[in-house]
């Protein structure tokens, strides 16, 4: 079973940011075990 979800990340100032609770809060409940993928469409996040 695959499932895809596309989230708006809000603007950041320049730097370092963590993005785990902002994914997390936005993805429904996860399976036990699976495979999460996640890609960012910007050049800034490399």
């Amino acid at each position: 079973m695959t499932h895809q979800l596309e989230i708006q990340l809000p603007a950041y100032k320049r730097g370092y940011h963590l993005i785990t609770d902002v994914i997390e809060n936005k993805i429904d409940k996860l399976p036990k075990s699976g495979l999460l993928n996640i890609f960012i469409k910007h050049t800034s996040a490399a």
